[in-house]
């Protein structure tokens, strides 16, 4: 598969259509009625695991919470059996990613989605899957915490259109981030969002810059921690917002109505 850009201004790379691939076989499902979904690996060794878009007939819609977890390698590092998925390709009929569904996993590194749909992804879906550098896919619903935390490798993410509100600890310590797409109906801005992204230089916002100044951006106030304030962008670099009709500078892009003034805001984040 090939990767192409999601919109003009905006780096985020979306999946070609579809090759032809053979799909993966051995893997475990759950069946229901009219759809069934992915429940972990079954007897499926591949390191280029293809999700197929059917099974027994039924489309198959999802990736099942914990269905590819691999956590147990950090509490049992003499089992060696796991799988090491390196590539992960989703057909065009997956609509949702359970919680923990790739939780741990070290080898992904690339993730290719073909749905034309949004995709609703759980919490800490991709948690510390430290060798994940790509995402190919601006369908994701990015709403529940933690999804990428931990993804010190991961370069670019694109979040999906009818995402409101994303999930606090979003891109917790994803050093390596240099651009963010965040579409025009986000509201909202959670702490530590972005978090210790110490490379992040783009941030393309799909509306306009009076749209950017009214999103809620949260601060949290730690009074057992020496008062400490907790925003979304801290630990990050001078980045940009590119909105629809020009560009923003991090100082002037930070702000709440809620806890701060905005000249507080600015001071916090020198």
């Amino acid at each position: 598969p090939t990767a192409t850009a999601t919109a003009e201004n905006s780096s985020a790379p979306t999946a070609s259509p579809m090759p032809d691939l053979v799909p993966s076989e051995g893997l475990s499902f759950a069946v229901y009625d009219t759809y069934c979904y992915v429940s972990g690996f079954g007897t499926c060794t591949d390191i280029e695991m293809v999700i197929p878009e059917t099974y027994q007939g039924l489309p198959v819609t999802g990736i099942g919470d914990y269905a590819f977890a691999q956590y147990d390698q950090f509490y049992y590092p003499n089992i060696t059996n796991f799988v090491k998925i390196k590539k992960l390709y989703l057909p065009k009929t997956i609509t949702y990613i359970g919680r923990n569904a790739f939780w741990a996993s070290p080898d992904l590194e690339e993730i290719y989605i073909f749905s034309s749909q949004p995709v609703f992804v759980g919490a800490a879906a991709f948690f510390e899957c430290e060798s994940l550098r790509q995402v190919y896919s601006d369908k994701l619903l990015l709403s529940n915490k933690s999804i990428f935390s931990a993804c010190p490798s991961l370069t670019t993410i694109s979040i999906g259109e009818g995402t409101s509100s994303m999930g606090i600890n979003l891109l917790n310590n994803c050093t390596n981030l240099k651009s963010l797409t965040i579409p025009a109906d986000v509201t909202e801005l959670p702490v530590n969002m972005c978090n210790n992204c110490q490379n992040l230089t783009d941030i393309y916002f799909g509306g306009t810059m009076a749209q950017w100044a009214q999103i809620k951006q949260n601060i949290k106030k730690d009074v057992s921690i020496f008062d400490t304030l907790t925003v979304w962008w801290n630990g990050t670099g001078e980045f940009t917002v590119h909105c629809a009709d020009g560009d923003i500078a991090k100082k002037d892009a930070v702000h709440s109505k809620y806890n701060l003034t905005l000249e507080e805001v600015r001071v916090l984040s020198e």
